[in-house]
């Protein structure tokens, strides 16, 4: 991704979270908070936290598997962070998607964005697409 991009995506609150982990740690530092203050916002045990936090990255935490996450623990994540359930689940088990959990997030969060940062989305996006057909007309 370009660092253009990045910046974009930096600016929109847009994250490219493939795993449980990964979209854990981008809640973390885009909330600015620390597993124990995150873990009390979703209101969960610090421990789940830090659990999942590896989940796709380790197989093991604190010297045993790691497991998958309790839809308990999933819909609470899902009402504290705004996030479609769907797309959490995709991120756990990204066998069975029907739909790229990262485009669901995406579209989630462009949908909270204001007015104005939503017309830069869309900006953005329609120079992508003008772009993406410029090429493939040459």
């Amino acid at each position: 991704m370009s660092t253009k991009l990045q910046k974009i995506h930096k600016l929109l609150g847009i994250m490219d979270e493939k795993t449980l982990g990964e979209f854990i740690e981008a809640e973390l530092k885009r909330r600015d908070m620390s597993a124990r203050e995150f873990a009390k916002f979703i209101d969960v045990p610090n421990t789940l936290i830090n659990k999942f936090r590896n989940h796709g990255l380790s197989e093991h935490y604190a010297g045993k598997p790691i497991g998958d996450p309790s839809l308990e623990f999933l819909v609470k994540l899902s009402k504290a962070t705004q996030t479609d359930i769907c797309a959490l689940l995709a991120l756990v088990v990204p066998d069975a998607q029907i739909i790229d959990p990262q485009a669901r997030i995406i579209a989630q969060r462009i949908t909270r964005l204001s007015p104005e940062k939503r017309r830069i989305v869309d900006t953005f996006l329609e120079g992508v697409a003008v772009k993406m057909l410029q090429e493939r007309n040459k």
